[in-house]
């Protein structure tokens, strides 16, 4: 229908059917999400703009199409929360001041009244993108290649846990950064060629990389020292992850294999590969658990 409407020329009748919630929510039960936003894509360019190039109209029509495609997956998966979606997204920007936006609240409206709501909430809980850069951190020499992060336990009885940020560079290093002074905090030199991939036990307190140099190497995050260098792979390593318990690691290779090691301090076999696993000819380029 959209794109009849489209080629007849019936700009007004488009407008008003991509706008509305019962529309909306029909396609997304009977459809995808993707196939609503590519219907956008046919009104976008005949919205009005109004005196200075950006109508209140274009602006809330390409607010909708971007709302439904950041929630296209979720959707996708459980179409009932389109009325939670829509609310979370676009509450933010329905009264902004000195603007009427009479668009985006009569669909909030309608999105509100569902007779059926998952959940309504009362206030927007995705945070409004855009804003001033956070903060700018620098002391790699070389291409950062990967980051990771993980909730670190309280160092103390009532202590408060904090964020672990860990990066890997084409310097031959990772590094462990303070999000209090946005500086390095450690830096873990032992490999002998770029670092292409990090990851961090659930608790922050150990890392492992994977290598050009071919090598996988567990590290304890607060002091930087290596505690295993393990060998096997014959290509470098592009993916590793730790397991939730912290005990085994996995790393991904461009030579076809996953390899499983063990990282349990306690075991009588820490460091050692666990089992080796070749469920493809090609090589890995990432892994999560």
């Amino acid at each position: 229908l959209p794109h009849c409407l489209s080629s007849c020329g019936r700009t007004e009748e488009l407008s008003a059917l991509l706008v509305d919630f019962r529309w909306i929510q029909a396609c997304v039960l009977t459809t995808s999400c993707g196939d609503i936003v590519k219907d956008f894509a046919h009104i976008i360019p005949v919205v009005p703009l109004g005196r200075n190039g950006r109508g209140t109209m274009y602006r809330d029509v390409r607010l909708l199409s971007e709302a439904l495609a950041l929630s296209s997956d979720g959707l996708n998966a459980d179409p009932a929360h389109l009325c939670t979606q829509l609310v979370g997204r676009l509450l933010p920007y329905a009264t902004p001041s000195g603007e009427n936006r009479l668009l985006l609240k009569s669909i909030l409206q309608q999105a509100i009244e569902d007779t059926c709501p998952v959940l309504v909430p009362t206030n927007p809980f995705f945070r409004v993108p855009g804003g001033p850069l956070l903060a700018s951190m620098e002391g790699h020499r070389g291409a950062v290649s990967c980051i990771t992060s993980s909730l670190t336990s309280p160092t103390h009885p009532g202590g408060v846990a904090s964020i672990a940020l860990f990066s890997s560079s084409w310097d031959n290093s990772l590094k462990s950064w303070d999000l209090g002074t946005m500086g390095v905090a450690k830096t873990f030199d032992g490999h002998s060629d770029r670092v292409l991939c990090v990851a961090s036990s659930a608790d922050g307190s150990h890392v492992v990389s994977g290598s050009k140099d071919r090598s996988v190497r567990l590290w304890e995050a607060c002091t930087g020292h290596c505690l295993a260098a393990m060998q096997g792979h014959t290509a470098e390593v592009n993916a590793v992850v730790m397991t939730t318990d912290g005990n085994k690691a996995a790393s991904g290779s461009a030579d076809s294999t996953i390899m499983v090691w063990n990282v349990d301090r306690q075991s009588s076999t820490f460091g050692q590969l666990v089992f080796t696993m070749k469920p493809l000819k090609s090589s890995f380029l990432s892994m999560t658990l």
